[in-house]
């Protein structure tokens, strides 16, 4: 974009003088604000038309800031929630705009480029999603696919969003068995053929199974394959660990189950060839991973556990090390990856902090609208999904965040 940001001016007073610069500025970042919008929500992108910039002998009309009205309430249009007041419509005889709306237009700039200076998307959804769901995603000629997976104590609801024509469609309670807190992961047997989506585990809020099927783009196919126990809320890893092998392990960490008192801290892993029935114990995870999240990165595992502030890689393929803390303390957070980089989302922050792997800390990159709590969290090339979650603002909501 040609035109940069100027910082508002939101503490207008009963007796400063507004000047041709004040407005110039105001014009400039309403035109600044839809530049945005256009190149974030092409399908609604419009032209404004606000005239010229002043010089400093220009006269003020009313429709000059009529038109300024006009821009706040055309930016509603890609359904943003955004408070921009009571519109005021200028007349030739009213008095001229007070310090009031002055610092009313300038917030209501500030609130939309707060909005919108972040690298995400935001996509209402025609449901509600939730918390205890999952989302995954399958690639169709370039174009993302992504997968709701119950969610909102729908247990068995299944809904898919296309890309390609923006639109969702609704399996109905298509999943074969309750999915409560279940996982889901998109399931690679090579770097260019997508078996499926593996959905295993869930079940009802405390009575946890230990299924396991495969969603193939079209239904839902029956494995052989079930979990070594009955579990919900718990970590799965999809990754290679070894420089050499085609294979491609599942990692399943903790959980809350019905069989053990120590399913919190159990873990196994499968190989995705040979025998598919035989899971091998892990030793002991040295933490508590109920609603925990893992992810993997330079052939090792991250975790982050719930109500903590701390990542643990699992180095050398036997010890769990703490790393650095995180920014805040972990409250349903989790774990994305772009490019072999790590991002964490949520907790009890809006927060979007950027993992640097070189010097072990984080720094806060960016912000989301609200916190992200207990939603679930998938991710492709620079894109990263994340949606629901237990704060009603974004129950019905998905972000897609692309990372520069």
């Amino acid at each position: 974009m040609s035109l940069e940001w100027i910082t508002p001016k939101t503490n207008w007073a009963k007796t400063d003088i507004f000047a041709y610069t004040d407005y110039n500025r105001i014009r400039n970042n309403l035109l600044y604000l839809n530049d945005l919008l256009n190149e974030r929500y092409p399908e609604t992108a419009q032209s404004l038309d606000l005239g010229n910039a002043l010089a400093f002998s220009s006269d003020y009309s009313p429709s000059q800031f009529n038109a300024f009205e006009d821009a706040l309430e055309s930016f509603t249009r890609v359904g943003l929630d955004a408070n921009i007041g009571s519109k005021k419509t200028y007349k030739g005889n009213d008095p001229f705009i007070g310090y009031g709306e002055l610092n009313r237009l300038e917030s209501c700039c500030l609130r939309w480029f707060d909005k919108l200076d972040v690298p995400y998307i935001e996509h209402v959804l025609p449901f509600i999603f939730g918390n205890a769901g999952q989302i995954s995603l399958t690639i169709s000629n370039n174009k993302v696919n992504i997968n709701f997976f119950g969610g909102n104590q729908q247990n068995r609801r299944h809904y898919i969003w296309h890309e390609t024509d923006n639109t969702y469609e609704n399996l109905g309670d298509d999943i074969p068995f309750d999915f409560f807190s279940g996982q889901a992961v998109t399931e690679l047997l090579s770097t260019e053929r997508v078996n499926g989506i593996l959905l295993m585990g869930g079940g009802t809020l405390g009575t946890p199974n230990n299924n396991i099927v495969t969603w193939n783009g079209s239904r839902y196919i029956s494995s052989m394959r079930t979990l070594p126990y009955a579990t919900q809320a718990f970590s799965v890893v999809l990754g290679n660990i070894s420089l050499v092998s085609a294979i491609n392990p599942i990692f399943i960490m903790g959980g809350s189950g019905n069989h053990y008192s120590t399913d919190n801290i159990r873990a196994f892993y499968m190989d995705d060839r040979g025998d598919m029935s035989s899971w091998r114990r892990l030793p002991d995870l040295p933490f508590d991973m109920i609603d925990g999240h893992a992810v993997f990165v330079n052939r090792t595992i991250y975790a982050i556990t719930d109500n903590d502030n701390k990542l643990y890689e699992w180095q050398n393929r036997t010890t769990w090390v703490q790393k650095a803390l995180l920014p805040h303390k972990n409250v349903g957070g989790k774990l994305g990856i772009v490019d072999n980089s790590i991002y964490y989302f949520g907790g009890d922050s809006s927060d979007l902090n950027y993992y640097k792997l070189n010097n072990n800390s984080f720094e806060i990159v960016s912000r989301l609208p609200y916190p992200f709590q207990y939603g679930s969290i998938c991710y492709c090339d620079n894109r990263i999904f994340i949606a629901g979650g237990i704060d009603n603002n974004i129950k019905n909501k998905m972000y897609e965040i692309v990372i520069f």
